[in-house]
């Protein structure tokens, strides 16, 4: 027992010592970590070139990546030297454009920076948006040629290459993925583009129960205005939407709030037009055999005439008598009207009998301000207006909104197969399908049940050839 003693007595203090040392090097060790992640706030950027490793390297380029769980960053090189990713901390030099400090999570995906690394590990020393590069914020006034690697916003031509830098929301797109309802933030530098941000991207709109509003029109906030068709789906920039569908006199509001690449349904079941009203009207006019002309349009009046409420243009002529012109208001479920016309009074007795010249009496009826024509109205003028003059040929409303097809050609979409395809929010069929070549920038949107719905812009030349389009497939919900 005694012995064993001893022995403790010699193993205590050892393991003491061996503590005592760990214990000191895990202090060294936190006050050199936390020693490293203090920075100076305030300081200013060093730009003595003696503050670099020897290895230390800088080039001009742009943020593609940043994955800040990792503390990781992939930028390109605009000289064209590839991606290189880098590595930073809490201690990396991070500046906007004016020098003022801020965290990584300020800076974004597209954004132009001055870079400065030490080669050896890869290290970010120091990340600054550049001085140098320009930016336009909030362009919606804008067009893209692909073939020709020209965008022109407003009235400037701007040139990219193949290495343009596209952000959507969090990730790189592509170039065909920006639609003409995004808004953007271009970055360049000097005349050309490098980098495009969709700051805001685009949803869809699908109406349901919305049939008493066909043909009439649908505004989306104060920028789009459509004509209301079947199978409608409308392509909106993402926001907060006051959104109107009106036909004669129904009129229908409700807010919505569009969500980027998302559809959304805007069901209108709420507002219905109201059953329309008529009323039967029994005609009783003299002589027989006069003709009845109801809204221009010559009407059998043998059994009463179903007419709907409101106001009608009412003639009534026979050769020999004076024609009859009035408004008839019907506002009852049936009603009678008495309608007799006068006689001619040939012109050698009409002084005798001026008096007489009208002896007609009816109920529920009108008279017209202007007075009842003296003429039998010819067939050719029965569409003219209650005074006799010719009524002025209204312009062709429809020419004004004639769009520019070519019709010995056509656009034939081929993939994706089975996906509804619409021609800027129309119908027009399910893939692979064909329609009439229409000259000129569209949007192109697939939708699928179980897939995300999808929306291209493509510019439709007038080249006298058919076209025929491959698109990529829908990716699964």
């Amino acid at each position: 027992m005694g012995e064993f003693l001893k022995k403790n007595n010699r193993i205590i203090p050892i393991v003491l010592i061996g503590l005592m040392i760990i214990l000191g090097i895990y202090v060294v060790l936190s006050l050199n970590m936390q020693s490293e992640k203090r920075y100076d706030m305030n300081k200013e950027v060093d730009t003595d070139p003696g503050s670099m490793p020897e290895s230390g390297g800088s080039f001009l380029g742009i943020i593609k990546d940043i994955k800040e769980e990792l503390n990781a960053i992939s930028i390109m090189d605009i000289k064209g030297n590839g991606d290189i990713v880098l590595y930073f901390n809490g201690g990396t030099d991070i500046r906007d454009k004016y020098g003022k400090v801020i965290s990584m999570s300020q800076m974004n995906l597209g954004e132009i920076v001055d870079v400065s690394y030490d080669r050896s590990n890869n290290k970010l020393m120091k990340l600054q948006i550049s001085k140098d590069a320009w930016e336009y914020k909030e362009v919606v006034n804008f067009t893209i040629k692909s073939s020709d690697r020209v965008m022109k916003i407003a009235d400037s031509k701007y040139k990219f290459n193949d290495r343009l830098v596209i952000a959507g929301d969090d990730s790189l797109i592509n170039l065909i993925d920006i639609n003409e309802k995004d808004e953007l933030t271009v970055k360049g530098i000097n005349e050309e583009i490098w980098s495009i941000i969709v700051t805001k991207g685009h949803g869809y709109i699908r109406l349901r129960n919305y049939e008493d509003f066909l043909e009439g029109s649908i505004e989306v906030g104060y920028h789009i205005i459509l004509p209301i068709v079947k199978d409608m789906l409308i392509v909106a920039r993402e926001g907060d939407y006051k959104v109107t569908l009106e036909k004669g006199n129904l009129k229908g509001s409700k807010r919505i709030n569009v969500i980027r690449n998302q559809e959304i349904i805007l069901d209108m079941s709420e507002y219905r037009k109201e059953p329309e009203k008529k009323g039967s009207v029994d005609f009783l006019i003299q002589p027989y055999g006069a003709t009845l002309y109801i809204d221009g349009e010559e009407t059998d009046y043998e059994d009463p005439v179903e007419l709907l409420y409101g106001a009608h243009v009412i003639r009534v002529s026979r050769s020999g008598y004076e024609t009859y012109a009035g408004i008839l208001d019907v506002d009852e479920s049936s009603q009678v009207v008495e309608i007799v016309l006068a006689e001619v009074i040939p012109e050698e007795t009409s002084n005798s009998s001026s008096n007489n010249s009208s002896n007609q009496k009816g109920r529920d009826v009108t008279i017209l301000p202007d007075g009842t024509s003296s003429e039998d109205p010819k067939e050719e003028d029965l569409g003219d207006d209650e005074d006799g003059t010719e009524e002025e040929e209204e312009p062709d409303s429809n020419n004004a909104d004639k769009k520019n097809y070519d019709t010995d050609h056509t656009i034939a979409i081929k993939q994706p197969v089975g996906a509804e395809i619409y021609l800027n929010g129309v119908l027009k069929g399910i893939v692979p399908c064909s329609f009439t070549k229409e000259i000129g920038i569209h949007t192109i949107t697939f939708r699928q049940n179980g897939y995300l719905t999808k929306s291209y812009t493509i510019e439709v030349e007038d080249d006298s050839r058919d076209i025929n389009y491959s698109f990529p497939e829908l990716t699964k919900q």
